[in-house]
């Protein structure tokens, strides 16, 4: 995919910058419930996230609900919804978006519930024609839909979701009947975050070989970089996984030396940049990128670990990144 940004773009991870190195970004954490997250981020990345609850459904509470999408958009007019739209976050890539949203239009209108939930939840019934921009809306919001989680358990339906209440962030699961009455069963406290770690399968630098990411424990040695940029042994403090979510996109960041790093877009390299900012022929661990492309991530999960140390930094992939668990105290 072309990554030609206009200048703009790059400035504005300066306030990214600023708030990573003075907030806690932590990726996930392990025990974190294995559910989708749902609802639009506004705000800067890696800061603390607000969002915006969705227009207000054409299904209302108590509606029965005969289609899965029907039985999602119940939900979505009962919670605030936490969902990290890959065309927006960490950057927005709105030629991107449309792009999609153009090759998709045929596989989305040969869904016959999805799309007549979607063009009745927008006002579109009964357009013979539809432009580019009612096609960007509709893939918009087939995205917004795919960040529930709901399965038909016949009659109703079961549904996995996360949401932002009262400034804070749940897990929710529970049914919804055939009539549209909607029970939530758990209702836990969740780390609401955007994804920013490394794809299952990263390859982890350290004294012993390289050992993939999702392998590595609290305790084990990695190769990390002390103060004055000197390769030095250093113990794992932390390892965190966080569940993949529907959609959710990774980046692939491929070197003119042959190294390729797999990672969440927002994920630090060990200047503070983060990878969704950079642009072919940008400098990265002393070489050139040649080429970044934008991927749907299908792994279970994505991972960070935490070196000790007063840096943060590791070698994945052969390329020096720093930790999102690392914190300014910490140094």
């Amino acid at each position: 995919m072309d990554m030609t940004a206009p200048t703009s773009q790059r400035f504005l991870f300066v306030a990214l910058l600023a708030v990573w190195a003075g907030v806690a970004t932590a990726c996930g954490v392990a025990d974190e419930p294995t559910v989708a997250p749902s609802a639009t981020v506004t705000g800067t990345p890696g800061a603390t996230v607000t969002t915006t609850p969705g227009p207000t459904a054409t299904i209302v509470p108590g509606t029965p609900a005969d289609t899965v999408p029907a039985a999602k958009y119940l939900l979505l007019s009962r919670f605030e919804l936490f969902y990290c739209d890959p065309y927006e976050y960490p950057i927005g890539r709105p030629d991107a978006e449309r792009e999609a949203a153009l090759e998709q239009f045929a596989v989305l209108h040969a869904d016959a519930d999805e799309f007549e939930a979607i063009t009745a939840h927008l006002g579109m019934e009964g357009v013979a024609g539809f432009t580019d921009d009612q096609k960007v809306l509709i893939f918009r919001e087939h995205n917004r839909l795919n960040a529930v989680v709901v399965e038909d358990s016949g009659p109703g339906y079961t549904f996995e979701m996360r949401i932002t209440e009262a400034e804070e962030g749940y897990a929710l699961a529970g049914t919804i009947s055939s009539a549209g009455e909607v029970t939530v069963e758990t209702k836990a406290l969740s780390f609401n975050t955007c994804p920013i770690c490394l794809a299952a399968g990263t390859l982890i630098s350290t004294p012993a070989g390289e050992i993939a990411v999702q392998d590595i424990r609290v305790g084990q040695i990695v190769w990390s970089q002390d103060a004055s940029g000197a390769r030095v042994p250093a113990a794992v403090l932390e390892v965190v996984a966080k569940p993949a979510s529907p959609g959710q996109q990774v980046v692939r960041v491929m070197l003119d030396d042959g190294r390729t790093i797999t990672v969440s877009p927002g994920h630090p390299t060990a200047d503070g940049r983060v990878l969704a900012q950079f642009l072919p022929g940008d400098p990265l661990d002393g070489a050139r990128v040649v080429a970044i492309d934008w991927l749907d991530y299908t792994g279970p999960a994505t991972y960070d670990i935490l070196p000790s140390g007063t840096t943060g930094t590791y070698w994945a992939g052969g390329v020096l990144l720093g930790s999102t668990l690392f914190r300014v105290e910490a140094r």
